[in-house]
């Protein structure tokens, strides 16, 4: 989830912070563009809908000669549909991305972590999976589960040094949201309704 929204502002700090950063997203265009802003990283075109491209993606990354320290399950997508109107195909495609893509690329880097006895992994997950919200069920669902997914992870890694958080940021202007295809009014509206659910 390397190539916009929170994922990008993330890779960019790291980069910031001295760190080599792995680049993953769909978007080959979109990652050369940032690679070219952040020299100190690597392009690694994946779609995490196809295990085959998530498993050479890890395979590449371990088998570098960088020391991984931290892996962010970023990528996210997001509907606001009645649950009426939210099909089987829209509830596939939201727990793919959202639960069972970070699910398999956790899987995938735990035995590097374990040999090394250290290592963090970090979940973006979303307020709207601890309370959620009219029209959000497939993701506020897929973000409950990666909560509960980390809450075990972070019991049996341990042992192992091994870190496993959760982050849940409330609403952020980024394109998951549709905020760059949004004029200003729909766009006050979506962030007014959003900030109806948080303290402050």
């Amino acid at each position: 989830g390397a190539s916009s929204g929170i994922g990008l502002a993330t890779a960019k700090k790291f980069h910031q912070e001295n760190y080599f950063v792995f680049l993953l997203a769909r978007s080959k265009e979109k990652l050369e563009k940032i690679h070219k802003q952040l020299p100190n990283s690597e392009v690694i075109v994946c779609d995490l809908n196809d295990l085959q491209q998530v498993d050479q993606a890890v395979n590449q990354i371990t088998n570098s000669n960088k020391n991984i320290e931290v892996l962010i399950n970023n990528a996210g997508i997001y509907q606001r549909k009645s649950f009426e109107d939210h099909t089987i195909k829209d509830w596939n495609e939201t727990l793919n991305i959202n639960l069972l893509a970070p699910i398999y690329l956790t899987q995938k880097i735990i035995p590097y972590f374990k040999k090394q006895q250290k290592g963090s992994i970090l979940m973006v997950s979303s307020t709207l999976g601890t309370k959620t919200a009219a029209q959000t069920s497939a993701y506020s669902a897929s973000k409950a589960a990666l909560n509960s997914v980390t809450q075990c992870l972070a019991l049996e890694l341990g042992k192992f040094n091994i870190r496993c958080n959760a982050i849940a940021p409330g609403i952020v202007e980024t394109p998951i949201h549709g905020f760059d295809k949004m004029n200003q009014q729909k766009k006050d509206e979506t962030i007014e309704f959003y900030n109806k659910l948080q303290p402050l």
